[in-house]
């Protein structure tokens, strides 16, 4: 696919004959830069709308990195470009990756009855763009309850798990399925405070809402007794000089169209299990 910023301001994407398939993005007003063609389009983790694209030459490569492919690069930067340029080269999702995601979307679900009520700014199909303008309508409307709240900074995407409007400021709840607050889920916690700052969202607390290893289920699940709240803000604005330097790193890693000289080791499997082990550890005799 092709990608195309016509003149209209909008972003379309192209088959591979040159028809027109469908609009993707569509630039905030105010924005001025010149048509781009013929930019390489990339997988949908990476995309996210950013006024920096347009000042960029038609010649140079961009990257737009979401909270998930920025933690990816953090555990290894052949991991994330990898994803970028050769997403071929993936084995099958591991068992365990598959089950996490399937966790994860399960324990969100209750999360949402821990904080019942809210507005959802996701869109299906998901598109940041669009989830961007939602949650900013939401925001405007008056909403005092988010659910995947969406923003953009410097390039950077992230999206909240839930957003409690106090005052003047906001709360927010990065869900986690695990029992206790791990040093990748502060990381997590950590890229979306950096984003909803930057986007000049006014924050004064942060939490990570996980299990409860306490908690002993009596019938129907009780979601304000099933999480426990940990608040991270403190811990989380200590890594933010780290955040700003490591995205700007992986973006210039990805700018380049030569992989990264990693080494395998214990990080091709932890945090997470990476689905580019057959390909990197394919020089290892069994």
């Amino acid at each position: 696919f092709l990608l195309e910023i016509d003149m209209a301001n909008n972003f379309h994407q192209f088959t591979k004959s040159g028809e027109k398939s469908r609009e993707i993005f569509h630039r905030p007003s105010g924005v001025t830069g010149r048509t781009i063609h013929g930019i390489r389009s990339r997988p949908p983790f990476l995309l996210a709308p950013s006024p920096y694209l347009y000042s960029m030459p038609a010649d140079n490569q961009f990257t737009f990195l979401s909270k998930s492919s920025f933690i990816n690069g953090m555990q290894c930067a052949r991991y994330l470009w990898l994803q970028y340029y050769a997403p071929e080269k993936a084995g099958k999702e591991p068992l365990s990756g598959e089950t996490r995601f399937r966790k994860g979307r399960e324990v969100g679900a209750m999360a949402r009855e821990y904080l019942p009520g809210g507005k959802d700014a996701s869109t299906d199909p998901y598109d940041p763009s669009a989830s961007i303008e939602k949650t900013r309508a939401l925001i405007d409307s008056g909403a005092n309850l988010i659910y995947e709240a969406a923003f953009e900074y410097r390039g950077l995407f992230a999206s909240v798990d839930i957003l409690v409007r106090k005052g003047p400021r906001w709360h927010a709840y990065e869900v986690k399925s695990g029992t206790s607050v791990k040093e990748h889920y502060l990381a997590d916690a950590a890229f979306q405070y950096h984003v909803l700052q930057g986007a000049g969202l006014p924050l004064s607390k942060f939490f990570i809402l996980h299990i409860d290893n306490r908690y002993t289920r009596h019938g129907p699940v009780e979601p304000t007794a099933l999480f426990r709240r940990e608040p991270v803000l403190k811990r989380v604005r200590l890594m933010q000089a780290d955040i700003g330097k490591a995205a700007d790193r992986l973006r210039e890693m990805l700018s380049s169209d030569t992989m990264p000289d990693t080494d395998i080791g214990p990080h091709c499997s932890s945090p997470h299990p990476c689905p580019f082990t057959g390909f990197c550890w394919s020089h290892i005799p069994y």
